[in-house]
């Protein structure tokens, strides 16, 4: 577990900094200047300077990289490879392991790395594609983003060991691959020439294989089981940090303060309604006994997934053909890329004492789905057989007051039922915040409590906490220009920064009518010490220019001193109705 935990650390680290060095290959490349200048349609809108709260959209041209660009492209990550794994051997020894040594119990305390290295084996690109995409932005008009997708494939000899009281846990080769997407926000006439990039799989889980040994005693041994159980550990990692929804995000253009939000949020394209309908032919996994008095049959459950988002149906008992009803085999997803994303299909026999069984798997491009409506896939893995019936319709999202307007009329008069089974036909919204910072009264108690503020949003049965930060964000990952920002005096006491500054995201997917719900906003600090609460009507949203807002929320609190004030950046989109 502990370094299953160093490399799902370092994984994404070393894709980032391979992706940042193909962004900025491309953002030179001087025919990225040569696409295609066809503009999006107007309609989009942002609501503040640079803030681009867009839809997706639009005309886009691209091109597939020749053999001599991607070998060049390559001879660059490799030359730059023995820096960026120094980068990370420091994050993991400076910020890790003293970490990892003060919580594990006191027989691993004398653990610790004996060594840290990633190889000489860089990450390779291949099969690099380049689109580029116009949109229209209030505020500042026409903006052009480069997005460059690449197979990734890693195969190198590592050496990372875990040693201490006879035993050594030594990893000693790792195979991913899978596809990234670098998304090159906003094209910018000055240096760094970018707001920021977006860095995230956007397909399957990545490809995760591993070779490992364990030295106890002097005896070396092969545990096979620990490998696969580290490879999907790794695989769920690199699958909450960098698959669509969740992505890397490096901000360069630190003079803007609220570029952040326009690298930092991730909005959807449209969402998907997914209906499992049946199986056919499954594999037996369940036998009975005593000599097999009744047939041997199978208890499937079906579970779906979406970039990083899962869900699972319900249990057929007893079946080896099962058929679920639309209520109990109906799904709805937030698409952030049909060319891009696929469902992926697994099934698995239900067991009570023992872990399911595996009954098949397959999967399918959202955007081959969608234009045929209804597949039927062939299950696929060890062991499996037969083959499952999916259905699908998807809807886009759309900023358009006068059609929101019109959409939650329709919400209204639907009935629960038709809700459940048929989006399509009663529209589905979504709801995105940007908390930006609050502005207090006062200036904080001490240099850390600007660090130790907890912003915590409520929807409709959804919550996400968010913590504050220190300073305005430079990226996950620490992309600074500093030399581009102003050099600013030392302030004083009585000028201290009064701004608690969170800059994070929240988006949640409504399924009711946006005129009953409600934003439910509260900010603490220290130990649960309450500065205020608001809440805001998700309705007033349906009146403002397209559907966004910057909003300045008063937060009350029961003490009767000044409010603090917090700054989000609101916005609400509603499904047309049109089918892809």
């Amino acid at each position: 577990a502990l370094s299953a935990f160093v490399l799902t650390l370092a994984l994404p680290r070393l894709f980032v900094a391979t992706a940042i060095a193909a962004g900025l290959f491309f953002a030179t490349r001087p025919a990225a200047y040569r696409l295609g200048q066809a503009a999006a349609p107007a309609g989009a809108s942002s609501m503040t300077g640079s803030v681009d709260l867009q839809s997706k959209d639009t005309a886009a041209n691209g091109w597939a990289t020749e053999a001599g660009e991607i070998s060049l492209l390559n001879a660059a990550v490799r030359e730059l490879w023995p820096q960026m794994t120094k980068f990370v051997q420091r994050i993991i020894k400076e910020s890790v392991e003293d970490s990892i040594l003060e919580s594990v119990p006191w027989y691993l305390k004398g653990f610790g790395f004996g060594k840290l290295s990633f190889g000489e084996t860089a990450l390779e690109l291949e099969e690099v594609s380049v689109q580029g995409i116009s949109q229209v932005c209030w505020g500042t008009g026409p903006v052009r983003d480069l997005k460059v997708t690449a197979l990734v494939n890693w195969d190198a000899e590592i050496d990372v060991m875990w040693k201490g009281n006879n035993l050594n846990f030594v990893l000693e080769q790792v195979a991913i691959k899978g596809r990234l997407v670098i998304y090159l926000k906003q094209i910018l006439p000055r240096p760094p020439f970018f707001t920021g990039m977006r860095i995230y799989f956007a397909d399957l889980p990545p490809n995760v294989a591993l070779r490992l040994s364990l030295e106890v005693v002097g005896q070396t041994l092969s545990p096979m089981w620990l490998e696969e159980r580290i490879s999907t550990s790794i695989q769920e990692a690199l699958v909450s940090q960098l698959m669509l929804p969740n992505v890397a995000r490096i901000l360069l253009d630190i003079n803007d303060d609220e570029a952040w939000f326009q690298v930092g949020r991730v909005l959807p394209d449209g969402v998907v309604q997914i209906e499992v309908r049946r199986a056919t032919g499954l594999p037996a996994k369940d036998f009975s006994l005593p000599f097999f008095a009744e047939a041997p049959s199978s208890d499937p459950y079906c579970k779906l997934s979406v970039g990083g988002e899962c869900w699972r149906s319900s249990t057929k008992q007893r079946t080896l053909n099962p058929e679920w009803h639309p209520k109990e085999g109906t799904h709805r997803f937030l698409v952030h890329s049909l060319e891009d994303q696929s469902l992926e299909v697994q099934l698995f026999d239900e067991d009570r004492f023992k872990d399911d069984d595996f009954l098949g798997a397959g999967s399918v491009n959202l955007l081959d789905l969608v234009k045929q409506g209804d597949v039927q896939i062939e299950l696929g893995g060890e062991g499996a057989q037969g083959s499952i019936q999916i259905c699908a319709k998807y809807a886009p999202f759309v900023l358009d007051e006068v059609v929101a307007r019109q959409s939650m009329v329709r919400q209204t008069a639907s009935t629960s039922g038709r809700l459940d089974r048929c989006f399509l036909e009663s529209p589905a919204f979504v709801i995105f915040v940007g908390v930006d910072y609050c502005l207090l009264p006062d200036p904080p108690e001490d240099e850390l409590t600007a660090g130790k503020y907890l912003c915590e949003i409520r929807c409709e049965g959804a919550k996400q906490v968010f913590k504050s930060r220190a300073d305005r964000a430079r990226g996950e990952y620490g992309a600074s220009w500093a030399d581009a920002a102003p050099q600013q005096e030392e302030a004083s006491a009585e000028d201290a920064p009064r701004e608690v500054n969170f800059q994070a995201s929240f988006t949640h997917f409504l399924v009711g009518s946006p005129d009953t719900v409600t934003l439910e906003v509260s900010v603490t600090y220290g130990l649960f010490r309450a500065l205020g609460s608001a809440e805001v009507k998700v309705s007033r949203l349906l009146y403002a220019p397209m559907n966004s807002e910057r909003i300045e929320l008063s937060l009350g609190d029961d003490s009767g001193g000044s409010a603090s004030t917090l700054v989000l950046f609101t916005q609400l989109r509603v499904t047309d109705g049109r089918l892809a």
